[in-house]
């Protein structure tokens, strides 16, 4: 009988080893040449059904533990996504809703007689925006507290002067605020020689005490 064919007539098969030569452990009685590690490409004569169905009980054994990792990575994408989707609709709604945002306290320049703080609406709607100048003394304390509420048209920009005082101790530090600025509105503050009456061009400004919209800060309060 053709040896390469099955054995209908008892459980005898032929077949061909998939396994590796740590796997089935055997390929050195069909083969003495093979060397570990390397697959066996000779046909090894089960004795019964039991070691195949070991063999294939074994890969099932290992796709099952896939499936299991792979369902721990989905429920981890399923959350990473969940999150992100809260924090993007959160943004939006804090755009939606015009955002806070600070210069962050600074010290004026001795030579400071005012401030200007400019809002420019690139938007096509009409945008309010409050803008507020917070003074401190030397301890650190509030000690003014100034707001402007700005009504600004589509495509426009609008400047408010706040009085400064850069040689007085008590008046030196400042902090500006904006309350209300939106997607596509951009604020900007200097501090310039020239008094808060003075026209404001042409204007000297002071370089260290210049902030752009980049350089604003978002307000955080705390809960």
């Amino acid at each position: 009988m053709d040896k390469n064919k099955s054995d209908k007539s008892g459980n005898n098969r032929y077949f061909w080893s998939e396994m590796s030569v740590n796997d089935c452990g055997k390929c050195d009685k069909c083969e003495p040449k093979c060397k570990k590690g390397k697959k066996c490409d000779k046909p090894y004569k089960y004795d019964n059904c039991d070691d195949i169905i070991k063999y294939i009980c074994r890969l099932l054994e290992e796709q099952k533990e896939s499936l299991k990792n792979t369902e721990k990575i989905l429920k981890l994408l399923t959350n990473g996504l969940a999150e992100i989707k809260t924090e993007i609709i959160q943004i939006l709604d804090t755009l939606a809703n015009g955002e806070d945002f600070t210069t962050g306290a600074f010290v004026l320049n001795e030579d400071a007689g005012s401030v200007l703080v400019n809002v420019l609406n690139r938007t096509a709607e009409e945008v309010e925006v409050t803008v507020t100048q917070i003074i401190f003394d030397s301890t650190g304390a509030i000690t003014g507290t100034t707001s402007q509420l700005l009504v600004i048209p589509p495509n426009t920009t609008t400047t408010v002067a706040f009085p400064a005082n850069g040689s007085d101790i008590d008046l030196a530090q400042v902090e500006i605020q904006f309350q209300g600025l939106v997607d596509g509105v951009y604020g900007w503050v200097g501090a310039r020689i020239e008094n808060e009456n003075d026209p404001l061009a042409p204007s000297i400004f002071v370089p260290s005490n210049i902030f752009t919209n980049q350089d604003l800060s978002p307000i955080v309060i705390a809960p």
